[in-house]
């Protein structure tokens, strides 16, 4: 009974050794390690299957060495890698790690039947480069590069680099460091090497959504608010009609790649810089990010 209790233990941490797989890593983003720990447990469990089937074989076996032991040894020793990473993404649901960063770079690794991974590397407020693991919506968001279905054959990573001038506010996740979210601004060029100011003028800003509904010129629209993403003030509401006014010319989006000029009906994100409430709601931003086209 004790060696069918062992094999139950280590089923248990091989389902949450799949589960990490899935839900930190959505299968093929985990690093390396992970996979050669996952194949060891494959092979210990393909031989501890074969030992239960063959009762000459577990009869002999059993006579020189404790197979059930070693193998729930085994699993949990490989697991402890898994376990670690799923303890720390979920302590960090409630508060996520952030890092700013400049000179990020994103990238596609393309893999058979469409299993590509998404990576976004940069330099972050201590000079210090991280690299982070992201989906495909936020790749596609970020990323001027040509689409995985367009790419040559045997173009098997493709990525788009920004400048240093382009930071990037990212929530992630401290154990499988996914990332959860990211806002981007760019600044003025002569600001690109005081990274403190950079770090308190990003995190302080907070977004909206919105659908455009006129564009009066190059740097003045008018929307409707559709989403509060993190606005926290209290002059603004879902639904709300506001001027959208940029220190630069809005019609182009910061996050598309070529010649597009935003349209009335697309919607956008950006980031507030300012807020005025005279004589109608009025918002100043640098850019505007194309979330989608009508």
């Amino acid at each position: 009974m004790g060696k069918t209790y062992k094999g139950w233990f280590a089923a248990v941490f091989i389902l949450i050794d799949c589960l990490v797989l899935l839900l930190c890593y959505h299968l093929t983003q985990a690093p390396v390690l992970y996979y050669i720990l996952a194949a060891i447990i494959l092979l210990s469990s393909i031989f501890y299957i074969i030992y239960k089937l063959r009762p000459g074989l577990r009869d002999f076996l059993d006579d020189h060495v404790d197979i059930p032991f070693f193998y729930a040894l085994i699993v949990l020793l490989c697991s402890i890698v898994f376990l670690r990473t799923g303890v720390m993404d979920i302590l960090s649901l409630r508060e996520p790690s952030r890092a700013v960063l400049s000179n990020a770079e994103f990238t596609m690794h393309r893999h058979i039947l469409n299993l590509n991974t998404y990576t976004l590397t940069g330099i972050d407020e201590n000079e210090e480069q991280i690299s982070l693991n992201i989906n495909r919506e936020l790749y596609n968001s970020y990323s001027y590069a040509v689409p995985s279905e367009e790419l040559e054959n045997n173009s098997q990573i493709q990525s788009y680099s920004y400048s240093e001038n382009a930071l990037f506010d990212v929530s992630y996740l401290s154990g499988s460091k996914k990332v959860v979210s990211i806002s981007a601004q760019e600044l003025p060029e002569d600001d690109s090497e005081d990274s403190q100011n950079l770090v308190s003028d990003t995190t302080s800003l907070e977004s909206l959504q919105a659908e455009i509904t006129s564009i009066i010129d190059a740097t003045t629209m008018e929307a409707k608010v559709t989403d509060l993403e993190d606005y926290s003030g209290n002059d603004i509401k879902t639904g709300s009609t506001i001027t959208i006014h940029g220190t630069m010319t809005l019609l182009y989006p910061f996050n598309v790649q070529g010649f597009y000029e935003i349209k009335e009906g697309d919607q956008v994100s950006f980031d507030i810089s300012s807020v005025s409430a005279e004589d109608g709601i009025t918002v100043e931003t640098s850019y505007l990010n194309l979330v989608t086209a009508p």
